[in-house]
């Protein structure tokens, strides 16, 4: 029930969102999905099995963040210097069904609600990117190099997104010993579910409780 947090930050940077996109990124939907409402049947990949230094897990999930298009917008200012926006970026999550697996005695419903969560908050801090990058605002003494400055910015917001994701991701498994602590996966859900309607609010922790 574990989502892989090194695995998850490796792939991001194997599809490319360091360099943000100019348009719409596709993707195979018969290997990925964007965020939606989990089934079994998304999770296409072989559960991990243990080894001498790694343990096995019954179900996980391999999630990142993507961007759908970064069209960049310049204007001059009376003191002849650019500013270059990106106000129509949009993010969003992608599960990767090929590389997240389950166990055929994990596949319950409590269990995929945990998945679930891993997914949602994969989204949540989709949301919390799009809404950053679209007041990022570079700048500089020619068009070009506002532009390049822009990029450079959101680049940075990428590779900070992804860290909170990790960390985010390895204190919700943490916390929540996987799903199995009931207390803790409530208390979870309902933080998720919050940031996701309110990507706007700072995340606030759960406090670390072991029940």
């Amino acid at each position: 029930m574990r989502a892989f947090s090194s695995t998850t930050l490796a792939l991001a940077v194997l599809l490319g969102i360091a360099t943000p996109a100019t348009s719409y990124t596709p993707f195979d939907t018969r290997t990925e999905c964007t965020h939606k409402r989990l089934t079994w049947d998304d999770f296409q990949g072989q559960p991990r099995k243990p080894g001498r230094w790694t343990p096995g897990f019954a179900a996980h999930i391999v999630t990142t963040v993507r961007l759908t298009r970064f069209g960049v917008e310049t204007t001059q200012t009376a003191d002849d210097e650019w500013i270059a926006r990106a106000p129509t970026a949009e993010a969003y999550a992608v599960m990767d069904k090929m590389l997240s697996g389950a166990a055929s005695v994990a596949k319950e419903a409590k269990v995929l609600a945990h998945e679930q969560l891993h997914f949602d908050l994969a989204e949540a801090e989709a949301r919390r990117l799009t809404l950053a990058l679209r007041e990022l605002e570079g700048f500089g003494a020619t068009q070009r190099s506002a532009e390049i400055d822009l990029r450079s910015r959101a680049e940075q917001a990428q590779r900070d997104t992804m860290a909170k994701l990790n960390e985010l991701q390895a204190l919700y498994d943490r916390e929540t010993y996987h799903g199995t602590r009931k207390k803790q996966q409530k208390r979870w859900a309902e933080k998720i579910t919050h940031w996701l309607l309110h990507p706007t609010e700072p995340i606030e922790l759960p406090a670390d409780e072991s029940s």
